[in-house]
């Protein structure tokens, strides 16, 4: 879930002018006992808080969230709760526990019936991004190649492209493998720039 500076910044600000009706949505939700919509909420004040970088408070608020989902039994919501704070302690530069969290929300969605493979191409993609911080690079690239397949898989053009970027710039720059690194660039510059 990574999104351009602009739209972080667009998101903090909706918060800081908006953020009351997000506290009151909290309480009314409490106040009526309704669990679907106070895990709503709290995922929504997990991602709020992502945007204003307050990981921290992100981290909590997705938990918050995660525990309702799972007494719920929302494997849809509990999946990208899990994936959700998996990018908020990346953020935090905690990379076993933004491990630990998208290994959980791959497991959450393999167990769900129906095509889950946007969700897992996401899953991997951010395993790949954490695995590559972490200097794991095997794992790096075991994770950015399912994410790879299950977009191509997809048809997913732009997603394909973005996937091949991080493995050009992330980690095979990383690792100084630098006509790796402007292999994938090119290929993912192909697809942008609608050449290939």
């Amino acid at each position: 879930p990574r999104s351009t500076p602009l739209f972080s910044a667009a998101a903090a600000d909706v918060y800081k002018r908006h953020g009351r009706y997000f506290e009151q949505a909290l309480e009314l939700s409490k106040y009526l006992e309704n669990k679907e919509s106070l895990a709503e909420t709290f995922r929504s004040l997990g991602v709020a808080y992502g945007y204003l970088d307050d990981h921290e408070k992100s981290i909590n608020y997705h938990k918050l969230a995660l525990e309702i989902y799972e007494e719920l039994e929302n494997d849809d919501m509990l999946s990208w709760g899990f994936l959700m704070t998996g990018w908020q302690y990346n953020q935090e530069k905690d990379y076993e526990n933004a491990i630990l969290n998208f290994e959980k929300a791959l497991e959450v969605t393999q167990e769900l019936d129906g095509n889950n493979k946007d969700t897992k191409a996401s899953i991997h993609y951010n395993l790949a991004y954490s695995y590559t911080l972490k200097e794991d690079y095997t794992n790096a690239l075991k994770s950015y190649k399912i994410s790879a397949e299950r977009k191509e898989d997809l048809g997913d053009k732009n997603g394909l492209a973005y996937v091949w970027m991080d493995m050009g710039y992330h980690l095979y720059f990383n690792k100084m493998d630098l006509d790796s690194a402007l292999y994938f660039l090119s290929k993912s510059n192909e697809i942008l720039l609608g050449v290939g």
